[in-house]
């Protein structure tokens, strides 16, 4: 299984299950979040976080950790699949209970701050989507995230940062999922624009999550399909 070939670095302090409680109360508080998936609150207990080896933390980067996506590189010769690496998966920071000295790296994102960062400074998160994670390089923007919505509680979903690459590397994708919006609520800009309160924040959460594309139903999923492969750029 592809999850016991995963390491990862610079971790944050162990949890226990009563911090993992903690933490989720905190999200309710802050987010307004649902309790999270069970298989997700197991890996945390496991592994609080970290940079993913093999990959791009590594001296040398020789391999990389991939997931597949349905987005395809249409510039690029026979237009083949987007495969990104992970990068490292947020950790859970308790400021009351966990010792700073413990912390080997404090550039590794927290859960809470990089979901508070996506969605006041970006505005790009769903609001039951949360962020878990980082692909491609600390720079890149691009995220792995969990929705806790009822329909897809758990599935796992990627996010492209189209704010630091503006170019349509992936075609029309991400327009034809914004046209399926318009067409199916019959929206015109007018319309739109006299959005209010609950209403307007269920249609911008649409339009936001056109811009996440589903690659597992749940992080268990997501964890297996995952594939170790030699860097194609060394």
């Amino acid at each position: 299984m592809i999850r016991n070939k995963i390491i990862l670095k610079d971790s944050f302090p162990a949890l226990s299950k009563e911090q993992i409680n903690t933490f989720e109360k905190r999200l309710i508080d802050k987010f307004s979040f649902p309790p999270l998936p069970e298989d997700y609150k197991a890996f945390l207990l496991q592994n609080n976080g970290g940079y993913v080896s093999p990959g791009v933390i590594d001296e040398g980067h020789s391999h990389d950790i991939v997931f597949d996506t349905p987005l395809q590189w249409v510039r690029a010769e026979g237009k083949p699949m987007v495969r990104p690496n992970i990068y490292c998966f947020f950790a859970v920071w308790l400021p009351d209970e966990m010792n700073i000295d413990e912390v080997t790296n404090e550039d590794l994102y927290t859960l809470e701050a990089s979901n508070a960062y996506s969605r006041e400074d970006f505005d790009v998160l769903p609001t039951l989507m949360m962020s878990i994670g980082m692909t491609s390089h600390e720079a890149s923007g691009d995220l792995l995230a969990i929705s806790l919505e009822e329909e897809e509680y758990g599935a796992v979903y990627y996010s492209y940062n189209n704010a630091t690459h503006p170019a349509k590397f992936h075609g029309d994708y991400y327009d034809k999922a914004a046209q399926v919006i318009i067409d199916t609520h019959k929206l015109t800009p007018e319309i739109y624009n006299n959005l209010e309160g609950e209403e307007k924040r269920k249609m911008e959460d649409l339009f936001k999550k056109a811009y996440f594309v589903k690659v597992a139903n749940s992080f268990t999923e997501f964890l297996n399909n995952c594939e170790v492969i030699e860097n194609p750029y060394q």
